[in-house]
């Protein structure tokens, strides 16, 4: 079946049965979804809590496997868009990749959906499907119409499904979506019926037609195609055709009563469903996290008055506030997959409906309008603070169970860039300019840190003063865009760049980079800021791998701030830089592959000195952004106190300022000092490998410089959020990382692969050789026995001694290498005779003779 047979399906009544009708299937999922549609079909179904599998467009007959094999569930459905591979589940509306269309879901009052005078101003469902064509009238045509066995879904479709970021924008869709669900809202309450608007998000999933509808127990209906014929739509033709809804003003937090004005304090986890994780502890979590795992949301419901209805195939249902559970239930509590949601049927709870909402989703709507940035406010204020301990069973070593990071990158990044106004701000100038955010950011930070002054230092809270010097490794391959990176960081920044920038070689060339001879004065430190650039890690390698080379002792040097230059007899060739009197930061380009030279460093401690951002962007839309209407300021008040001096002209040298210490929150200053204390205790050989040593020197480093990019007012410090937003970045660098070791490892498995492979076929050639050897030494020994045995024969019955024998048969070279073995041959030739032994030459042989 191809394609143009079923663009415009269309079925007669004859197929209006109760039964699966995988034909009718056929044509329908091959219509939403042809051929080569980027992202992958969900198809599942209602008996599994609407988890399913997920399948290649070009797949069609696994998919109607899947199809035949849940026939005899309640429903099966198929998601509205495609998915993006690595979306869990069902995925969300971000992981939409390409869109099938627009739809309406028109309930029909009867036994499935029975008329309730409480709800919706008394106002009733459509009657019957004259009453469905009249509510959407007045807007084009339906591409098709699909009976569900129990509504309509009236439908506009494509051509070839929408793509993101090709043909229309998330935001785009969202509002055309929600746009044609406001206009059927409306003719529906003109002539008197209800519509529910909370079917048209961009992730819904509806029935296959082709299948049936079991929702009534021993009522089965057809879901099946009514008519499809109508015309295919544009984006444009349907957005000039809907009428556009107008925006309702930004919705202020809801007051809660009076009673339950105050936050909600956390109560004791039950053991419903879902128990809490990690107890009461905080570190790391974000407030979303931490109030979900120590939080029961049948608790939280029960005590705002909600109604337990009882309990079913491991869900509890719930009557809302001022409901008897007789008259019907207006949500469930379910475990979706280890986590607790709340999904609402109500709308006369006052909240959404048609999708899950977690213990957190429940309070930001309940008590803050929905406004989870509020939410996670208040929720901040109620965390316990705790400093990071020893790893369980961690003994003789500093190892950390990690600076207490949230446990997965990908809830890291979809909280992080809406910390701050100036981080968003920074995502959005990337996605401008297409570049990984991420590496934005880093490229941000290495100039913002190269903008301050050295004699800007991180307290002694361990040793001595500490640098805010900064290593930030841009991974991902040749060309992924470091330039590019640097080029939107200095766009967005503005302000003009003190520093130099040089091309990072040796470890002499970075001495040099700050200092220049003077014929009488000797070295002078001309330039106390500069920004160091590796366009591929390759170069650092080969500078690092010469003989006596200072490429990485120097950069060890240069993270800490330590003294720079060695001391040369020739005033010449020196060229020393104080201790913390430059300000230095490294941006290097890092293939995956090539990352050897740093992590092969583990034992110097080089690795954790660098945060480790990638280039790439998965989680962008794909549409245009409009870049920010102002550049980013650095925000500290006195510029002049902070900033570098910059590059003085040659024969100036740099007048260092006074030092400013920065000031840092209570718990970074306990974290550092519990690493400390473990060190301490620990023996004289650490483990290997740990690549923790110097990690919360380098979220310090971070938090300190988001801190100045903050736009804050006040001395320069690292506050309590400074330090938590560091965190989310390093489990950013510390997986990005990870994922370097990662093709390491199976670059160094391929290659011992190769190396035994090799090994192998050397093995096998050398035996093939001895084995050829062998074979014509055998033949070459048969060839001389031949010759050896007709001389006998020539003899005439004659007795010969060995040696007379052989002597004509071959040269003395080979009587000595095969003679023994031909004789052992003729011996055993029938017709030879061997004399008695006798002493011939001081040893015993025996002549021999032919006799026939």
């Amino acid at each position: 079946m191809s394609f143009t047979d079923v663009a415009t399906p269309q079925f007669g009544p004859q197929q209006v049965t109760a039964r699966l009708d995988l034909e009718q299937v056929t044509g329908w999922l091959r219509r939403l979804c042809p051929p080569g549609t980027p992202g992958l079909v969900w198809i599942g179904s209602k008996s599994t809590h609407f988890r399913g599998e997920r399948f290649q467009p070009e797949d069609l007959p696994a998919m109607l496997r899947e199809v035949r094999k849940r026939e005899r569930d309640p429903g099966v459905f198929v998601r509205m868009s495609t998915i993006r591979p690595e979306a869990e589940k069902r995925g969300t509306a971000e992981d939409s990749v390409a869109l099938f269309g627009l739809w309406a879901d028109i309930d029909i009052e009867g036994p499935g959906h029975k008329h309730d005078p409480s709800r919706y101003e008394g106002r009733r469902l459509p009657p019957d499907q004259a009453a469905a064509e009249a509510i959407v009238a007045h807007l084009p045509e339906p591409t098709a119409w699909i009976a569900s066995g129990g509504g309509y879904y009236p439908m506009w479709l494509p051509v070839r499904p929408w793509v993101l970021g090709r043909d229309l924008t998330a935001e785009q869709w969202v509002e055309l979506s929600e746009d044609l669900q406001a206009s059927v809202y409306e003719a529906a309450k003109q002539n008197g019926w209800h519509f529910g608007v909370g079917t048209g998000d961009i992730a819904r999933i509806l029935r296959i037609p082709g299948t049936v509808n079991r929702k009534i127990e021993g009522d089965p209906r057809p879901c099946y195609v009514e008519w499809g014929g109508g015309p295919n739509y544009t984006y444009e033709e349907l957005r000039a055709a809907i009428p556009q809804r107008e925006k309702a003003p930004a919705r202020p937090s809801a007051a809660p009563p009076a009673s339950r004005q105050a936050p909600i304090p956390v109560p004791v986890p039950s053991a419903r469903l879902v128990a809490p994780v990690n107890g009461y502890e905080s570190d790391g979590l974000s407030p979303a996290e931490w109030f979900n795992q120590n939080n029961d949301l049948c608790a939280l419901l029960e005590a705002d008055g909600w109604t337990f209805a009882g309990e079913r195939q491991g869900r509890r249902d719930y009557a809302r506030p001022g409901k008897h559970p007789r008259d019907g239930i207006s949500g469930n509590v379910m475990d979706d997959g280890g986590r607790q949601v709340l999904y609402v049927f109500s709308e006369s709870a006052g909240l959404p409906t048609q999708q899950g909402l977690s213990p957190f989703d429940w309070y930001a709507e309940r008590h803050h309008g929905g406004n989870a940035q509020e939410a996670a406010r208040q929720i901040r204020g109620l965390m316990p603070k705790k400093a990071p301990t020893m790893a369980p069973g961690a003994t003789g070593s500093a190892q950390m169970a990690g600076p207490g990071l949230p446990a997965t990158v990908r809830s890291v990044e979809e909280g992080f860039w809406a910390r701050r106004p100036v981080l968003a701000a920074i995502r959005q100038s990337a996605r401008v300019r297409r570049v990984g955010p991420f590496a934005v950011l880093g490229a941000v930070l290495a100039q913002v840190a190269c903008r301050i002054g050295p004699h800007v230092v991180l307290p002694p809270t361990v040793g001595g003063v500490g640098s805010l010097n900064l290593f930030v490794g841009l991974v991902g391959p040749s060309g992924a865009g470091k330039d590019a990176a640097i080029d939107t960081a200095d766009e967005i920044l503005g302000r003009g760049a003190p520093n130099a920038r040089v091309e990072a070689a040796s470890g002499q060339g970075i001495d040099a980079a700050f200092t220049h001879p003077h014929p009488k004065e000797g070295p002078i430190q001309f330039c106390d800021s500069v920004l160091f650039e590796v366009s591929e890690i390759d170069s650092l390698a080969a500078a690092a791998g010469m003989n006596g080379s200072t490429t990485m002792p120097t950069l060890r040097k240069v993270f800490t701030g330590k003294a720079l230059g060695a001391h040369y007899a020739a005033k010449d060739k020196r060229r020393p830089v104080g201790q913390h009197k430059y300000r230095a930061a490294l941006v290097a380009g890092i293939q995956p592959a090539r990352a050897g030279v740093l992590l092969d460093d583990a034992d110097g401690g080089t690795p954790q000195r660098w945060v480790w951002l990638p280039t790439n962007d998965p989680t962008r839309y794909r549409g245009r952004f409009a870049m920010p209407e102002q550049v980013i300021e650095i925000g500290w008040t006195d510029y002049d106190t902070y900033s570098a001096v910059g590059v003085q002209p040659d024969d100036e040298p740099v007048k260092h300022k006074d030092r400013v210490v920065v000031e840092i929150c209570p718990t970074a200053e306990q974290a550092i000092l519990a690493v400390q204390e473990a060190k301490l205790g620990a023996d004289l050989i650490g483990q290997a490998g740990d690549l923790q040593g110097h990690a919360l020197f380098t979220r310090l480093k971070v938090a300190a410089l988001l801190g100045f990019l903050g736009q804050r007012r006040g001395p320069a410090e690292v506050t309590e959020e400074d330090w938590e937003i560091a965190g989310l970045l390093m489990t950013v660098s510390e997986h990005t990382r990870g994922l370097c070791q990662q093709v390491l490892a199976e670059k160094a498995r391929q290659t011992s692969v190769a190396r035994g492979r090799s090994r192998a076929r050397q093995a096998e050639a050398e035996a093939d050789e001895a084995a050829n050897i062998a074979d014509e030494r055998q033949q070459r020994i048969e060839e001389l026995t031949g010759k050896a045995v007709e001389k006998l024969k020539a003899a005439g019955g004659t007795e010969m001694s060995p040696r007379e024998l052989l002597k004509g048969c071959m040269d003395g070279a080979t009587r000595a290498r095969l003679g023994d073995e031909v004789l052992a041959q003729v011996v055993e030739v029938a017709g030879v005779q061997q004399g008695p032994e006798v002493s011939a030459g001081g040893r015993k042989i025996r002549k021999l003779r032919w006799i026939g």
